[in-house]
């Protein structure tokens, strides 16, 4: 009984759908600029210019340092949040 479904038209109407799945995950994947530490940014929420300290590629977000010389981090900034400045020397 192992492949008695497997041609089925339900079976194939699931495979067809995990497939248009992946596809809309695939889709929705970050296509902007991913920041790197040592990048000077902005935030579309705060004024001010901040340092990238820390970067999540999984969760794609960004800690922020900011460059008043107070030492405050931002934490879990969106990438998409973010404004591109310029980047430090390296």
């Amino acid at each position: 009984m192992n492949g008695l479904y497997k041609n089925s038209p339900s079976t194939k109407l699931c495979m067809h759908l995990e497939a248009d799945d992946k596809e809309d995950h695939m889709s929705a994947e970050y296509s902007g600029t991913v920041p790197k530490r040592g990048d000077r940014v902005g935030m579309a929420e705060q004024a001010g210019l901040f340092e990238v300290a820390d970067v999540n590629m999984l969760m794609q977000t960004a800690n922020l340092k900011s460059t008043d010389g107070q030492g405050h981090v931002t934490r879990n900034v969106p990438w998409t949040s973010l404004k591109f400045q310029g980047s430090a020397s390296r």
